[in-house]
């Protein structure tokens, strides 16, 4: 017995330090995960900080700039207004003009009496319109403004289309179609890859407009040179408030294109 008890105590002896060992690198692998998590935890709340604070400068920057401009638009003196406006298609091109001042382009557009500046602002509208929205708040902002800008500004704006096609389908496809509309002028901003697409390819158009039966039959034309056919599908009646501008395109490329 007494040889058991002797055993016993010399297993636990070398099995102690084991135990402790263990024990401490747990705790020690513990304490460096906390310590991660928490240098993590404290970089994304410093980029989350700076994030704020550009966007913060940013909005006070459109904001000293929208009352800048308004000062200069609404100067009695022509040539001031003038140059404000060609300054006003600059910011437009350059993706920093703000776009809630649509409207106020317009109302010049509409309002001014001297053709030149009439000319200046229809100019600035027109790229305004056709300006490629990053982010939903310009979207809303664009949408706005557009529903107050000139029928025949928007109506001759350039077509653009937007190819969605199915995953599945080789990219490299969709990307040859693509080079292929921009190779003929069309605009095509983006292509998009979907899971759920139409038996069939589609041609969809939202909003009528002056030349929509124009481009609806030159895209298809163009579409059957590359061997797809596509069926045309008008939701204008389906979207009556649809905010889309008129040629607006988008299509859809099933499985087996």
């Amino acid at each position: 017995m007494g040889e058991e008890t002797k055993d016993s105590w010399s297993k636990t002896q070398i099995l102690l330090p084991l135990v402790i060992a263990l024990v401490g690198g747990i705790f020690t692998y513990s304490q460096h995960q906390s310590d991660v998590n928490r240098l993590k935890q404290d970089k994304v709340e410093s980029e989350s900080r700076l994030a704020q604070q550009e966007k913060n400068e940013v909005e006070k920057l459109k904001a000293d700039r929208a009352i800048t401009l308004l000062k200069h638009l609404s100067s009695d003196n022509e040539r001031e207004r003038f140059l404000a406006l060609k300054f006003c298609g600059h910011l437009i091109s350059k993706e920093q003009f703000p776009l809630e001042m649509l409207e106020v382009l317009e109302q010049i557009r509409t309002d001014d009496k001297n053709p030149e500046n009439q000319k200046a602002a229809r100019d600035s509208l027109v790229k305004g319109a056709q300006t490629t929205v990053k982010t939903a708040q310009q979207n809303i902002a664009i949408q706005r403004a557009a529903a107050n800008v000139a029928p025949e500004i928007i109506n001759n704006l350039p077509a653009r289309i937007y190819l969605q096609f199915q995953r599945e389908m080789p990219r490299d496809q969709a990307e040859e179609i693509e080079k292929m509309l921009e190779a003929k002028g069309w605009n095509v901003p983006g292509i998009e890859a979907v899971n759920q697409v139409p038996s069939q390819n589609e041609l969809r158009y939202f909003a009528g407009g002056n030349n929509t039966d124009a481009d609806v039959q030159n895209i298809v034309q163009i579409l059957k040179g590359l061997n797809i056919e596509v069926k045309t599908v008008d939701l204008s009646k389906n979207y009556p408030n649809s905010k889309t501008r008129p040629r607006h395109y988008e299509i859809w490329l099933s499985k087996n294109s």
